[in-house]
């Protein structure tokens, strides 16, 4: 049985494949560009039909960068297909975005969705394709560490922690920030013993963007005291998952805290 991750080349994939490699999985890590993690290049995931017989097993990861109109829907048309043919053996990988901003201390998978972005809309969709087709939906919430977008508010942080104010738009949000190797580690137990459904991977824990300022400012070893911190908007905004559906399931939990995962993005970032 071979792992078939696509989106092998992006942030998560490309830590997924080699986790999985690690564990003496047989992996193909898909892309439509060549990388260090990627062995299988393609020009539209739709070919990947073409390996659903045999057992193999996938975890779909790519599209999360889909923008015109015409992406979308061809995106959308690649799931229908590709959960047609995987059914109970594929893993789509959704998004905490698909609830929108919640107030409740945590959401679980019974709350209602409130998907008011266009990439939202479009996770859901694609989630329903996957649920009528016997496989397993993951909606991760927010994932940190090395090799992850530089638009990340952490990168916003780092670039300014030689002034003396750090200018982010909104301080207050609070986000359940989960480390990759938990969200690695999470994914593999779910291929030794896949079971249908809809569930939450998070840490369950909520922290404020300035939590994170603070945290990084401690490791680097300032003082926060000289900081001002300016923000454009101070609209509570809030976020936090319950993975217990998940934990319990795939006797999983995360092990990496907040303050961990900075330490060792910071400390990768310095190689």
């Amino acid at each position: 049985m071979k792992v078939i991750v696509t989106g092998s080349s992006g942030f998560i994939g490309s830590h997924l494949t080699k986790k999985l490699i690690s564990l003496n999985k047989e992996v193909m890590g898909v892309s439509r560009k060549k990388s260090l993690f990627s062995n299988y290049n393609v020009s539209s995931y739709s070919s990947l039909v073409d390996f659903s017989n045999n057992k193999n097993f996938l975890i779909h990861l790519a599209g999360s960068n889909l923008n015109t109109d015409s992406e979308i829907n061809e995106g959308k048309k690649v799931i229908k297909e590709l959960s047609n043919a995987y059914k109970n053996r594929m893993i789509y990988i959704s998004s905490a975005a698909v609830y929108g901003n919640n107030s409740l201390n945590k959401v679980s998978e019974l709350c209602a969705t409130n998907a008011f972005t266009n990439y939202a809309k479009n996770k859901l969709i694609c989630e329903g394709h996957v649920i009528r087709n016997d496989g397993i939906v993951l909606r991760l919430s927010n994932v940190f560490g090395p090799r992850m977008s530089n638009k990340s508010v952490f990168y916003d942080i780092l670039k300014q922690v030689n002034k003396s104010t750090i200018h982010l738009e909104n301080f207050s949000a609070e986000r359940d920030f989960i480390f990759i190797d938990d969200i690695c580690n999470a994914i593999s137990n779910v291929i030794d013993n896949p079971i249908k459904g809809v569930y939450n991977v998070s840490t369950g824990y909520g922290n404020t963007i300035k939590n994170i300022c603070d945290y990084i400012l401690d490791i680097k070893g300032l003082d926060k005291l000289k900081f001002i911190y300016a923000s454009k908007n101070k609209i509570k905004s809030r976020l936090v998952l319950d993975p217990q559906l998940f934990q319990k399931t795939f006797k999983w939990d995360a092990k990496i805290t907040l303050e961990m995962g900075i330490k060792n993005f910071i400390q990768k970032e310095r190689k």
